[in-house]
């Protein structure tokens, strides 16, 4: 609670007097009492009869100066950064500082090369289906501050999605390798394999705290830019070598050379000394694959394709009834029932089309079957048609006396070729003249 000069009853203070409301936050300062404080006006008593004011005013805050505002500003920055630094990577404890010497370098590291011809990562298949993959990369080797560095650090990101991943997406899925300077290899071990990989490469330098708060330089993040490797899979299947035992696809596999005494129905044996196949239906074993089986599923090996047989097989499981021509039947019907290719006949080629005539003699048109007539006919009075059978020449149609005729005979009528025919060949072009559109049908009789 205080009081205040009632301004009210000054004429050189009308301005102001539409100024004072309830809410309005109002300063309070007194040098001898060391007070200055804003706070909101709650109230507000007029008394005429004094002609004086008095107000209330609650939530008093100290007001800060500039000092305090700076210092205030510079603590609200350093928790940010406190806050900021436990949610990013720790990096004094995923990189080395390999080379003390270069920690007073403030040039930002240069990136690496990743080969962009689809060789910069292979992998190597192990026997328990898992792969390790490797990444290849270059990088100048120079006295140059930005390639004075400390190491690289390998990023790699594996997800069942053929898309292409942006580093720093999801941290928590990312694994992290740290390799020395000298090193242009790093490889990540027992992988799954049908898995989409992307892989990065980024260069590094420890440094000083004064060079930077995180201690650390970071070059950009460098991906192969290969379609094959960006993402990278090494196989869209697992792929297992050596013994198998254990349950796929809901049956229990086993590979062994005796035959299990106690199986579980559902059990599927394989064994590897002819790569016969049994399945153990919870009374009898009962053959599901050939090999080198007397028989499948009841059927007995045969020479024939006669019902309830199975064509005959050797140690190896190949069969050799139909390959090497011993076989009596081939579907069913005997070896007389069937027509040799070159008995059956082929039926005729044709083929037809347009062109105009560009005024050049002996011009070639290509076919796809080497014919044995060609009829060209002229859409104009100022060429005739051409029938043409002979590598010789061809002929054209005359009008006599007594009817239609053939001249010709060499040529300059046109001719046949092999896959082709030809127009006219002296300085009269039958067959091509300028501007004359024509039509050519093409025969051949087998």
């Amino acid at each position: 609670h205080s009081d205040i000069v009632n301004f009210f009853n000054c004429l050189s203070e009308k301005h102001n007097w539409d100024r004072l409301s309830l809410g309005d936050i109002v300063r309070v300062q007194q040098n001898d009492l060391n007070t200055d404080i804003k706070a909101i006006l709650s109230a507000i008593t007029i008394d005429f009869e004094q002609s004086s004011i008095s107000v209330t005013i609650t939530n008093g805050k100290r007001v800060q100066s500039d000092f305090e505002k700076i210092v205030k500003t510079v603590y609200r920055t350093n928790k940010i950064s406190t806050e900021l630094n436990k949610r990013k990577i720790e990096w004094d404890k995923v990189t080395e500082n390999f080379n003390i010497r270069n920690d007073r370098i403030s040039v930002q590291p240069a990136s690496p090369a990743i080969a962009s011809d689809g060789t910069a990562i292979t992998h190597k298949v192990n026997d328990n289906g898992s792969v390790d993959i490797t990444i290849q990369w270059d990088y100048v080797d120079s006295d140059e501050d930005k390639y004075n560095i400390d190491g690289f650090e390998i990023y790699l990101h594996g997800s069942d999605d053929n898309e292409e991943y942006t580093f720093g997406s999801v941290q928590a899925c990312e694994n992290l390798q740290n390799v020395k300077y000298d090193r242009r290899t790093a490889t990540f071990t027992g992988l799954p394999s049908n898995m989409y990989y992307t892989i990065g490469v980024q260069a590094y330098r420890r440094v000083d705290a004064d060079i930077d708060i995180n201690q650390i330089l970071l070059s950009d993040i460098v991906k192969s830019s290969h379609p094959s490797e960006n993402p990278y899979l090494p196989s869209p299947s697992v792929e297992v070598k050596g013994s198998l035992n254990g349950k796929v696809n809901g049956l229990y596999t086993i590979s062994t050379e005796a035959k299990p005494e106690d199986p579980e129905t559902g059990t599927i044996w394989i064994n590897p000394k002819n790569n016969k196949q049994e399945l153990f239906n919870g009374e009898e074993w009962i053959v599901s694959s050939a090999g080198s089986a007397d028989s499948l599923n009841g059927f007995t090996a045969s020479t024939t394709t006669s019902p309830n047989s199975i064509p005959v097989r050797n140690e190896s499981g190949i069969i050799s009834g139909s390959i090497d021509g011993n076989a009596e039947l081939l579907g069913g019907r005997a070896a007389s029932d069937y027509a040799l290719a070159e008995n059956i006949p082929v039926p005729p080629k044709f083929a037809k089309g347009t062109y105009t005539g560009d005024g050049t003699p002996s011009k070639q048109f290509p076919l796809a079957f080497t014919p044995d007539l060609v009829k060209i006919t002229p859409i104009s009075t100022e060429d005739t048609q051409l029938v043409i059978e002979s590598q010789l020449g061809g002929y054209a149609y005359q009008v006599t006396s007594t009817g239609l005729s053939l001249i010709g005979g060499d040529l300059s009528y046109g001719a046949i070729g092999t896959n082709l025919f030809t127009t006219g060949s002296d300085s009269n072009c039958r067959g091509n003249k300028l501007n004359v559109k024509y039509i050519w049908e093409a025969y051949q009789q087998n």
